[in-house]
């Protein structure tokens, strides 16, 4: 229905959630046909990194309902430069390789009824400093294609 009237765009909300994975990957076929063959664009929106690795050329990372880090989804993949975007990369489970531990990010998300400190990463980020809960941070670019919002992003190796 969403195809009927034509539409230049098409968003995507969480396409393959609760799907078994031949049915997850059946619908990310069909979601790629249709965007080639109609030539449309589409937002996807989706908690699944390799969701997002299979359909997109560029990414947004979001924390706490603001864009962190933007970039080209191979850049953003292979040199993330946010902490919560590395966090994120670190969590995905590895096939290969010594099995080892699966990484989290400790504390929660912050309460976005109340004040909501300047970067709101900040209560759980291993790099924070006290501008990180005075400024909000802006959004620099890194590059052509790459931008990202943290004060100490070029010091992070």
């Amino acid at each position: 229905m969403a195809l009927a009237c034509n539409p230049e765009l098409v968003v995507a909300d969480e396409p393959t959630t609760a799907l078994d994975v031949i049915v997850q990957y059946q619908i990310l076929d069909l979601i790629r046909n249709l965007r080639d063959r109609l030539q449309i664009s589409m937002i996807l929106i989706s908690h699944d990194l390799s969701v997002v690795a299979e359909l997109c050329d560029k990414v947004a990372i979001m924390y706490a309902g603001k864009i962190v880090e933007f970039g080209d989804i191979f850049e953003i993949f292979e040199m993330p430069k946010h902490p919560y975007t590395r966090a994120l990369l670190k969590s995905i489970p590895k096939m290969e390789g010594a099995k080892t531990r699966l990484a989290f990010i400790s504390g929660s998300v912050p309460d976005l009824t109340g004040v909501v400190p300047a970067c709101r990463f900040y209560e759980r980020c291993p790099y924070a400093q006290k501008k990180c809960a005075e400024i909000e941070p802006e959004t620099e670019q890194v590059d052509r294609t790459h931008s990202v919002a943290c004060h100490f992003w070029r010091d992070i190796k």
